[in-house]
């Protein structure tokens, strides 16, 4: 098993994004390029991702059910 790292790890608290999509987040891995990137996920079995979203009176997608 290969564990690749991201760089949103930390607790960040979002405030004063009234409307709906103001607010973007890039995610960062730390891997060489994203050339390399591709490659290990070409050649996997699987692939898993994990970023804990907690929200307070927001949507995650534009088209959650309200």
């Amino acid at each position: 098993m290969l564990e690749l790292y991201h760089d949103t790890t930390e607790e960040m608290v979002v405030d004063g994004y009234p409307g709906p999509g103001e607010y973007v987040r890039d995610v960062h891995y730390d891997a060489p390029s994203y050339e390399e990137l591709d490659a290990i996920i070409a050649r996997a079995d699987s692939c898993e991702q994990y970023i804990r979203y907690t929200c307070y009176q927001s949507k995650l997608l534009s088209d959650a059910c309200t």
